[in-house]
């Protein structure tokens, strides 16, 4: 999964492309972005185009988990 980020102010935008091995999109994966310690989480699944946006999130520490049927989970954390 790739990962990327922007991020201004206090708020930031998450977006997010899932790839698999060979570097094709992964559509309908589910991507989850939870901020840790704070009980908030959406759940957003990527498009046919394998990206998945996330607006408008608070400063803080996350956790996002993408998961897809066939593929072994992935995590990363990220603060801002």
């Amino acid at each position: 999964a790739v990962i990327a980020g922007f991020c201004f102010a206090q708020e930031a935008n998450l977006d997010v492309q899932v790839l698999d091995g060979t570097g094709a999109v992964v559509g309908g994966a589910a991507v989850k972005a939870r901020r840790i310690g704070a009980g908030w989480e959406k759940t957003e699944f990527t498009t046919d185009r394998g990206t998945a946006s996330f607006a408008n999130l608070p400063r803080g520490e996350y956790e996002v988990v993408v998961e897809a049927r066939g593929f072994a989970p992935s995590r990363l954390q990220l603060s801002w």
